[in-house]
């Protein structure tokens, strides 16, 4: 299966203290992201803490693909690896995004690809199943990272840190020419430039230019220094699929609003110089969060039914599950079944939330894996909305769990283009019908019950 390395919808910061809980909260606080695809919103949320809070946080991350979780693994433990901020974020945007790295970065890669061979050297002294479930820690910094895999994923670990001896710079010639011979057959140029229609010209430009480098760079910035091809994209052929057929960006999974205004230079349009200086910053800010409170990461390698059992009930502030609110799931109880008991009682918080999401086309339909369901139409708003939760009987199905809608969305906006404005997509009459909107939806548990107007 390809994977999807970075995703069509932005980053978000799901914990929001002092629009909820208030200022003056002070932890524990545990987010969970059961199936949590890359790092972006873990990272995004940390570095967006309010300076007053103490911690600790405990952050859960799950995600059934290999190839992502250990690409989410490496990437954190660039931050604690790297003592100086600026380096960090470096390393890590590179590494996350670039098709090329520099030699630094990949000495800091081969350092923690040296301490994972360690984990993996445990793992296969003990006796067990190559499937079953295992655990390691390590620590760092104030906090520390949980690694819960399959045992026969840890021996993959270190594979991507490291070339394994060959020399580099005939591994990037000779990368860089069959990438250009796959970029150019007809099928990749076909499915390319079906993905630029609905973005508008300055877009286009940004997205040719990474397709044709995969350097999340500015326009006109060296690209002299970065000499090693990037392990976590280039030791899996997985990896370069997902980078040649994907229809996600760097661009897509980040607010353009958010780094709208930064000015990287000459040109003004450059997108991808505006996101590297963004994500520099928010870098450099969840550098300094992870050393300055206590941040317990635990990253599991595993479905939503073998991860609940694993963790306490009613432990959670706030879960965020990107893939519930469609036809797919209201169906069964797939997703919120095992996932909604781990979110804090009212009694407990009054403010934890279980936040999903719906995606519409600007028809007002539903989308999900089974195709296209036509409700009514998105100008409609919480009428369309109403519809869709009478039409898939998802009220009926959060009864049944245990959750309640809240009346009005305290953490995120409710409604957002998944493409449009944020991802730039062309807003004319005639490309109207190719934009798809996402609607939030922040639950509550039914558990001891709060009145709304009291929240």
């Amino acid at each position: 299966m390809i994977p999807t390395l970075w995703s069509s919808v932005e980053a978000l910061d799901i914990i929001k203290l002092d629009e909820n809980e208030g200022s003056d909260f002070q932890g524990p606080f545990n987010i969970l992201f059961p199936e949590s695809k890359d790092a972006r919103d873990a990272i995004l949320s940390v570095a967006n803490l309010q300076e007053t809070f103490q911690g600790p946080l405990n952050v859960v991350m799950s995600e059934m693909n290999e190839v992502i979780v250990i690409r989410n693994m490496i990437i954190l433990l660039i931050f604690y690896f790297e003592e100086d901020p600026a380096k960090a974020a470096e390393y890590a945007l590179h590494a996350w995004y670039s098709l090329l790295i520099t030699e630094p970065c990949y000495e800091l890669l081969k350092k923690i690809g040296s301490v994972l061979q360690g984990v993996y050297d445990e793992i296969r002294r003990e006796a067990g199943d190559d499937f079953a479930l295992a655990t390691k820690r390590l620590r760092y910094c104030k906090g520390s990272i949980d690694i819960t895999l399959p045992r026969i994923w840890f021996r993959s670990l270190f594979l991507f840190t490291s070339l394994h001896g060959f020399k580099y710079t005939m591994l990037r010639s000779n990368f860089q020419s069959l990438r250009r011979k796959v970029l150019s057959t007809p099928v990749a140029t076909e499915f390319f430039e079906s993905t630029l229609v609905p973005l508008e010209p300055y877009r286009r430009v940004s997205e040719t230019k990474f397709r044709e480098d995969g350097m999340l760079l500015p326009f006109g910035q060296s690209r002299e220094d970065f000499v090693v091809p990037n392990p976590l994209l280039t030791n899996s052929s997985v990896c370069v699929m997902a980078d040649i057929f994907s229809s996600c960006w760097p661009l897509s999974g980040w607010s353009n609003k958010s780094f709208h205004g930064y000015s990287p230079g000459p040109p003004e349009n450059d997108q991808y110089g505006k996101l590297n200086h963004y994500l520099r910053g928010i870098f450099i800010q969840f550098h300094r969060r992870i050393r300055s409170i206590p941040v317990n990461v635990s990253i599991f390698g595993t479905d939503q039914w073998t991860l609940a059992p694993s963790l306490e009930e009613g432990r959670f502030n706030r879960i965020y599950s990107i893939h519930f609110a469609s036809s797919r799931c209201t169906d069964n109880h797939s997703q919120l079944k095992p996932i909604a008991p781990l979110l804090q009682p009212a009694s407990v918080n009054r403010h934890a939330t279980f936040i999903t999401l719906t995606f519409y086309t600007s028809d007002g339909a539903v989308i999900d894996d089974k195709g296209i369901h036509n409700i009514t139409s998105i100008k409609g708003g919480e009428a369309s909305f109403n519809k869709f939760l009478e039409e898939f009987k998802v009220k009926k199905l959060a009864d049944d769990i245990g959750l309640y809608i809240k009346n009005r969305n305290t953490i995120l906006e409710t409604w957002r283009n998944a493409i449009g404005d944020a991802a730039g997509a062309n807003k004319s009459n005639n490309t109207e019908d190719q934009r798809i909107h996402f609607k939030f939806v922040e639950w509550r548990t039914a558990r001891d019950k709060v009145e709304e107007s009291s929240v």
